[in-house]
Parts: structure tokens; C-alpha cells; sequence
């Protein structure tokens, strides 16, 4: 990015479990606010995305609950889908 551009917060997570997790816990204890969209498997476990769909009313609630999910035992890394002005310096 640079000075000046934006970034939009799309209502949406991606989720990388750790090792040995079950993603149907997230979906439980989640199932009023996210609901699992897509899932992208992979050979090698530590590949394996879940990208669901937020049912928050703002950007900032997508954000903090992002946090909270990357908090969790259970998962390697949680993040807001987010959308920005890609460059490529040539």
C-alpha cells in the first residue's frame, strides 16, 4: 500500500487450524455470527484455509472478532478478508 490508499474490511474470515482440530468447533461456537463458506483443502494440513462469512454489523466487529478467533488454542492464524490497491514495481 502506500500513503493515501485504503483498505476495505470485507465481512468475511479466513481460518488456518493447528494441527489436530476440528473446524465443526468454530462453526458451533460461532453459528451466530460467521457460517462457513468455503473450505480449501490441501494435501498438507498446515495449507488447509475455512473462509467464512460474518453476519457483524461493521468492519470493526469483523476486526475484533478476527482477533478473538486468533487467539483461540485451536487455531495457527485467523484474518479479515480485506480488499487494497495491489502495486507491482517493475
Amino acid at each position: 500500500m502506500q500513503e493515501g490508499d485504503y483498505c476495505r474490511i470485507v465481512p468475511a474470515i479466513i481460518i488456518n487450524l493447528n494441527a489436530g482440530a476440528d473446524i465443526e468447533n468454530i462453526k458451533a461456537d460461532y453459528k451466530d455470527v460467521m457460517t462457513l463458506r468455503y473450505t480449501n483443502s490441501r494435501p498438507d494440513a498446515r495449507f488447509t484455509t475455512h473462509l467464512f462469512d460474518c453476519h457483524l454489523n461493521n468492519s470493526y466487529e469483523v476486526l475484533r472478532l478476527a482477533d478473538k478467533l486468533q487467539k483461540r488454542d485451536d487455531i495457527n492464524w485467523a484474518d479479515a478478508d480485506k480488499y487494497s490497491p495491489v502495486y507491482f514495481d517493475i
